[in-house]
C-alpha cells in the first residue's frame, strides 16, 4: 500500500534522563526489555547497570540500547532483571520536509588467480540520512555538529507507523538562500555504532 509523503516525521534527542531499577519483561527467559515504553530508548553515553534480583549480574550479556533490550548467552527462568541509566526523551526539534536513508553493504573483493569472474565477501555495514528542513533558529543541528555530539533520530514514514532508529552524527549541515525562497537547511548524518533499528 503506497504512504502519501507528508505523513512523515523527524524526531530527534531533546533530553536524558536518569532511571533506577526499571523493570523489565521476558518471553522467552533470555531476552528482558524495558518494560515502560517511555523508558526504552538508552543514550548513548549511558552506561546501563544490569542486576538479577537486585544484584549486579555477573552473566554474560548484550544490550540494544535503541530498544532497551537486555540479551543474556542463556536461558533462565529463575532471573529477575532490572537495569538503571538514563534514557532519551525524542522530540520533534525538525520541521522537515523530506528526508532519506541509504545504507549499504561493503563487498570485499575476493578473487583469486584463474577465476572467470569476479568473487566478493561481505565487510562493513555502512549507512547515512539526510534531512532537508527551512532554517529555523534553534540550530539543533548546527550546534550537533558543533559538539561532535551522537544522539538518537527517529525517522517516520508515517507519524503513526513504527519509525526508523539509530545513532548518528551530523557530518554537515548546509544553509541556502536567495530573495525569492525561504531558508533552506540540508543535514547529513552519519549513522553510527549498531545501524538501523527498524522499531
Amino acid at each position: 500500500m503506497s504512504i502519501q509523503g507528508y505523513k512523515s516525521l523527524v524526531k530527534a534527542e531533546s533530553s536524558q534522563v536518569a532511571f533506577t531499577d526499571e523493570v523489565t519483561t521476558t518471553s522467552d527467559n533470555q531476552n528482558y526489555q524495558i518494560t515502560d515504553a517511555n523508558k526504552r530508548i538508552i543514550a548513548f553515553t549511558s552506561t546501563p547497570t544490569v542486576k538479577d534480583g537486585g544484584t549486579t549480574t555477573v552473566e554474560e550479556y548484550t544490550i540494544s540500547k535503541l530498544s532497551g533490550t537486555i540479551t543474556f548467552d542463556s536461558v533462565d527462568a529463575g532471573r529477575v532483571i532490572t537495569i538503571s541509566g538514563s534514557y532519551v526523551v525524542l522530540s520533534t526539534v525538525a520541521e522537515a520536509n523530506k528526508w532519506s536513508i541509504n545504507s549499504k553493504l561493503t563487498m570485499l573483493n575476493s578473487t583469486v588467480f584463474s577465476k572467470t569472474s569476479k568473487e566478493f565477501k561481505p565487510g562493513l555495514l555502512n549507512a547515512t540520512a539526510t534531512i532537508g528542513k527551512f532554517y529555523d533558529i534553534t540550530n539543533y543541528f548546527i550546534e550537533a555538529i558543533k559538539n561532535k555530539t551522537v544522539f538518537i533520530v527517529e525517522l517516520y514514514t508515517d507519524a503513526s507507523n513504527n519509525p526508523y532508529r539509530f545513532f548518528a552524527i551530523v557530518a554537515g549541515d548546509g544553509v541556502s538562500t536567495s530573495i525569492d525562497v525561504l531558508i533552506d537547511e540540508s543535514v547529513n548524518l552519519q549513522i553510527t555504532d549498531k545501524m538501523i533499528t527498524e522499531v
